[in-house]
């Protein structure tokens, strides 16, 4: 690849696209970063997106570059995910400070090319202008087969940290690590751009330290500095001179048969053949149009069974929002709807900095919305919003919707295709449907603490917000189920979950009452302590023992072989009877080995489990290989691993989730897809209709 010189376009001018492509500039960058203003990215992706489809660029000669906005601000994943594609040759990827970011910016390529049908593989250029990330940038070039070169930013790298630009040393310095880190990880060196127009000399000096330095060229913020950098890059007259004499030399000594040799008074050795051979090489070999991966004509497969729904969560807490969130998984497109004071549990008490980490875990792979319900113009959005939404799921106190003009009866009418899911603490009727309803507050009320504390003991609560999680459950089954008879019928239809309903649900088994029985029969049949968490020499083990085959097993590991002959303990309801006596001996004969020890023994055998904390199940190797859990960039909690990925489906491709938005992190971007103007959302932001 010849990239002596590489002229930034920004993206937000396409007028200038055509022409910097037929300019003499060696590539192009089309910038979608800092020449881009907040409120143009949306506009200058769709701009760069349909460049790199035109004919006009197809059948360029230009290597096509494309620097998307950093990891971790809101525009990088939607940037990759639209601008991976046919016609480009690198994305030149900004802030770069590790080899996990390179990973996973990697991982959303490939996701990107297979989405937008692109056979080959588009490169990364990855930039190095942090300390972090010079530090590191061997293992940044290293960390993917798509990491091609690393370029060197000058001036984000020094600027922060007060060091003179001008001193030719601290240049050089910076330069000589990058190019050191570059050969070590056996990618190319790139120079990045010197800003001051006014100063030709400035760059040409150094351009021409890094061209000393073995980079590959330089980047050129105006046309002006194009010719500049192609003159210093382009060998010179007395460089081919020299290499041809190398070269001319090298075959000699070869044919005679002789070992070392020199040229000009300089002994020459396997590196400067090779760099001799390489700069023929590229004199000599006539411009071929670059070999674009070619864009595959069938269409992709879709992202998720739900590729192409929208819904709108206008709901709080846990239930309805990670009922959404698991819509999302499943390739739904979900926007978060939050008014102006935001979804209270963004302040839920939490150990992480900077962030809730409840929240962060409960809304992955959603763009956010702050818009006030309350002003007509906020209705008027959301009507919009709902004109062109499959899904809408809000968890309103019964009432609330139909007082804010958006009750299922009150949209039914004009958005007959709506599938409508309120989610209440007891549904939309009967003596308490005015009452809050919380997790604990159901869990007490179902029966769910007693059962949990035991006959005669004091009611436990179930810690993890278990109810809350299955009505989450409910609102996904119960939205797919509707869409599904929308798909029949053309209509939508209201899907009603509640706290109440779920904790019922959650309870099945023991809500089945008998004609003749006691209401406070005892409806768990409990196995008697052997089934149970036992305790052993190290750390605590659940086993359950319950089928005669998995009790005969217990029994001969823990070499107690008698028990399993014994009839007295034959039976589930027999063990139960003799517990006292059986439960002492089994845990005596635990204390022989750890918990995990016990895991490797019984194998499977025996159904069991060392008992572990959540932190455990990062890297557990089953965890692991289903790929559970994913490296989120996240604007302000910075990286973070969490749980992706609720269900699985063969042959449908991975969706990569978004981490948790921030407050009104996409307002702007959504306004601007329902076609408002750039002055109407800083209308509606002084307005504080939206923020």
């Amino acid at each position: 690849m010849k990239i002596a010189s590489k002229l930034f376009v920004p993206g937000c001018r396409p007028e200038f696209f055509g022409r910097a492509l037929k300019g003499p500039a060696a590539a192009v960058c089309l910038d979608l970063e800092d020449s881009v203003p907040e409120s143009g990215k949306s506009q200058a992706r769709a701009s760069v997106a349909a460049f790199l489809d035109s004919p006009e660029l197809q059948n360029s000669r230009k290597t096509v570059i494309v620097r998307v906005n950093a990891p971790g601000t809101p525009h990088f994943e939607a940037d990759v995910l639209a601008l991976t594609r046919t016609g480009v040759d690198l994305l030149n990827v900004p802030k770069t400070e590790s080899p996990a970011q390179m990973k996973a910016v990697a991982e959303l390529m490939k996701q990107a090319e297979q989405v937008n049908g692109v056979a080959g593989t588009v490169g990364i250029l990855a930039n190095i202008e942090t300390p972090k990330g010079l530090r590191r940038a061997a293992a940044i070039g290293q960390a993917h087969a798509r990491v091609s070169g690393l370029q060197l930013g000058l001036g984000d790298l020094f600027e922060p940290l007060g060091i003179d630009r001008r001193d030719r040393e601290n240049v050089h310095a910076a330069m000589y690590q990058l190019r050191m880190a570059a050969g070590e990880a056996e990618v190319f060196a790139y120079d990045g751009a010197f800003a001051d127009l006014r100063d030709p000399d400035g760059f040409r000096a150094e351009a021409e330290m890094a061209q000393r330095l073995g980079y590959l060229g330089k980047s050129c913020i105006h046309p002006s500095q194009v010719e500049l950098a192609n003159a210093v890059f382009r060998p010179s007259d007395e460089q081919l001179s020299h290499a041809r004499r190398v070269i001319e030399a090298w075959q000699r000594h070869q044919a005679e048969g002789r070992g070392a040799f020199a040229v000009d008074g300089k002994m020459i050795d396997r590196a400067f053949i090779g760099r001799a051979e390489a700069l023929l090489a590229s004199e000599a070999r006539e411009p071929t149009p670059v070999q674009r991966p070619e864009r595959v004509t069938v269409k992709p497969e879709p992202r998720g069974p739900l590729s192409g729904v929208r819904v709108l969560d206008l709901s709080a807490y846990i239930a309805g929002p990670y009922g959404c969130t698991v819509l999302g998984d499943m390739g739904a497109e979900v926007i978060k709807i939050e008014p102006p004071s935001g979804d209270n549990f963004r302040n839920y008490p939490s150990t992480m900095e900077n962030a809730s980490r409840a929240f962060l875990g409960i809304n992955r792979g959603k763009r956010d919305l702050v818009l006030d319900l309350k002003r007509p113009e906020g209705l008027e959005i959301l009507l919009k919003l709902a004109a062109k939404a499959d899904v809408l799921v809000h968890n309103f106190r019964p009432g609330v919707a139909e007082r804010l003009g958006i009750g299922f009866e009150q949209l039914e009418a004009s958005h007959p295709h709506l599938v409508y899911c309120a989610v209440s603490g007891f549904g939309d009727g009967g003596p308490l449907k005015e009452h809050a309803g919380y997790d604990q507050v159901l869990q007490t009320m179902t029966g769910f603490c007693a059962a949990q504390g035991g006959t005669g003991r004091t009611p436990e609560i179930t810690y993890g917000s278990p109810v809350d999680y299955y009505a989450g459950a409910m609102v996904t089954s119960g939205v797919t189920a509707a869409l599904f008879d929308r798909h029949r019928t053309g209509k939508g239809q209201f899907v009603d979950v509640s706290l109440l309903r779920s904790a019922l649900a959650m309870q099945s088994a023991r809500m089945v009452w008998a004609e003749g029985e006691a209401r406070d029969v005892d409806r768990d049949m409990r196995s008697g302590g052997v089934t149970g968490i036992h305790p052993t020499h190290n750390g605590y083990l659940y086993l359950s023992a319950n089928t005669p085959h998995f009790w005969k097993a217990l029994c001969q590991h823990v070499g107690l072989p008698e028990l399993a002959a014994n009839p007295r303990y034959d039976t589930v309801r027999k063990r139960a009877q003799h517990a006292p006596e059986l439960v002492p001996q089994l845990q005596a004969a635990l204390l022989g080995h750890s918990a995990e020890e016990w895991e490797a023994i019984f194998g499977q055998d025996v159904p069991c489990s060392a008992a572990r904390t959540i932190g455990d199940m990062f890297d557990h190797p089953q965890v692991v290989a289903h790929a559970l859990v994913q490296t989120f960039e996240h604007p302000t909690a910075g990286r973070y691993q969490g749980f992706a990925g609720a269900v699985g489906f063969k042959g449908a491709l991975a969706v990569a989730s978004l981490p948790a938005p921030t407050l009104g992190q996409h307002s702007a971007e959504v306004m601007e897809e329902l076609g408002y103007s750039a002055w109407e959302i800083s209308r509606l932001r002084e307005q504080s209709v939206i923020t």
